[in-house]
């Protein structure tokens, strides 16, 4: 063997081992991985193509025994290629430690479960960013990635609503800081990027089924839909309009809240809820149901 061409398997190694790790990193980007292991193979290739000479008399019958030496070193580097390349992609190794004061840097239990759930069902996310402020633009890809760490599926786009003002408009931003998670038709946008918003929208984004929300009646409340100037027309007009479900509900006639109640809103009584009223509003709050008063 030339040892001026050992680099190669030597490269060979690095180059696996260092696209399986970022592959492992950046689980969205699957090519990476599949280019270290082809640039590997590649180099391995080379490495025999150039030293073929020197390879065929190590195999050749007069000096088997150093041939089998020179097989055992091939071996041994195939070997090392495959393990390094499994090492680096098992999960135990993408690891993060928060040592900020207050968790600052680590998902809330509802958050890992959401994520956790979206990967199982292997939901991809459409991100469309709108950033002209620097800072905040950091802000939503810091708190982010810790969504992304968790292996949530994504694909991202960054715009700058002042260089691409056709996108903003197609994509009706109001504010020049905006996210746009979408998941099909569906979608949900959010000008503040605490983790609660921002799971928020993944939880809209990635439901089946509508939001719904239940107006109270049978107290003397304005209707939903009219000309009528006590109306709720306006109200409901501007909600179905953000893909929300509405819809009227008597607990005089129903025993209890729909199950799909995304919150309950309480408008307009002229009188006062009934004891058993008042019963089933209770335990729908005590079992984590929102109203509106």
């Amino acid at each position: 063997m030339k040892a001026a061409y050992l680099f190669l398997p030597v490269l060979a190694i690095l180059t696996v081992a260092v696209l399986s790790a970022v592959a492992s990193a950046f689980s969205a980007i699957a090519w990476i991985k599949y280019l270290g292991w082809a640039l590997g193979f590649s180099m391995l290739a080379l490495w025999v193509y150039l030293d073929f000479k020197n390879f065929k008399d190590r195999f050749s019958s007069n000096r088997m025994k150093y041939g089998a030496g020179s097989g055992v070193v091939v071996v041994l580097v195939l070997a090392l290629l495959a393990a390094l390349a499994n090492i680096t992609n098992r999960a135990r190794f993408n690891k993060q430690v928060d040592l900020t004061n207050n968790a600052l840097n680590t998902l809330s239990d509802d958050s890992v479960r959401l994520v956790e759930r979206l990967v199982e069902e292997k939901v991809r996310i459409s991100v469309d960013a709108f950033f002209q402020d620097d800072v905040i633009k950091d802000k939503f890809m810091s708190n982010f990635a810790l969504y992304k760490h968790k292996g949530l599926l994504v694909d991202e786009n960054y715009i700058d609503p002042r260089v691409s003002p056709d996108k903003a408009i197609s994509a009706k931003i109001t504010s020049p800081n905006t996210v746009v998670f979408r998941v099909q038709a569906r979608e949900a946008s959010i000008t503040n990027f605490s983790e609660e918003k921002i799971t928020n929208a993944l939880v809209n984004v990635s439901k089946d089924k509508p939001k719904k929300i239940y107006f109270l009646t049978g107290h003397g409340e304005p209707t939903l839909r009219g000309d009528d100037g006590d109306a709720f027309g306006l109200a409901t007009t501007v909600l179905e309009g953000q893909k929300y479900q509405i819809e009227e509900l008597s607990l005089i006639e129903s025993s209890e809240i729909p199950s799909d109640a995304e919150m309950l809103i309480l408008a307009g009584m002229k009188y006062d809820l009934k004891q058993p009223e008042a019963r089933i509003i209770d335990e729908y709050l005590a079992t984590g149901g929102a109203m509106l008063i």
